[in-house]
Parts: C-alpha cells; sequence; structure tokens
C-alpha cells in the first residue's frame, strides 16, 4: 500500500484586545469539491515550494485579512486535517496544519 502524502498549511489564530478570534467566511467557488454547507475558517493557506512558513504565514493574513506588520507570532499547535485535496494528476493529498497564535491585532476602519 503507498504511503499518504501530504501538504503543510499554516493557520494564523489572531486575537484582539477584547479576546474576540477572526474568523473568515471561507469563499468556495475556489475550491474544486466546495462543500454544500458555508462554513468560516481561520486566515492560513499551504506552503509553496521555495517559501519559508513564515513567509507563507504573513503572506495569508495579508491576501485574507489586509492585516499588515503582524509580529510576535507563536507556535501553538500542530494538527494532521481531515481534508484530503484534489490534485490535478487525479491523486488526493492530505494536510498538516502549523498554527500560529498572535494577540493584539487591530481592525482597520
Amino acid at each position: 500500500m503507498p504511503e499518504k502524502n501530504y501538504h503543510l498549511g499554516v493557520k494564523a489564530l489572531l486575537k484582539n484586545n477584547q479576546g474576540q478570534c477572526l474568523l473568515l467566511k471561507v469563499n468556495q467557488e475556489k475550491f474544486k469539491s466546495p462543500k454544500k454547507e458555508e462554513y468560516w475558517d481561520i486566515p492560513g493557506g499551504r506552503v509553496q515550494n521555495g517559501d519559508t512558513i513564515d513567509e507563507t504565514l504573513l503572506r495569508e493574513i495579508e491576501e485574507e485579512t489586509t492585516l499588515k506588520n503582524i509580529t510576535n507570532i507563536t507556535p501553538f499547535d500542530t494538527t494532521v486535517s481531515n481534508i484530503e485535496i484534489p490534485l490535478d494528476n487525479g491523486e488526493t493529498v492530505g494536510l498538516i496544519f502549523f498554527v500560529y497564535f498572535h494577540v493584539r491585532f487591530q481592525l482597520c476602519a
């Protein structure tokens, strides 16, 4: 039996001074296999070839939230997701997520 292949993803658990966590409504139009119900998630994405984990995390936070200059992000947890991502060759890969934590972000008005 072949070994399972995984992609590495990073996620950011962002919390403000009031103790609120930032959640984003997921746009499923970009997925090959969208879910039937809408759902919410924390910002993040997969690490691409040649990128570091830190570069990916900061890029994804900015792309998905417009928050910039995030510093003091600390490792929080690692998990193997039950998500299966279809590849162009017909195979699927799993996801391993590194989750990072940051407190005191400010939303722009």
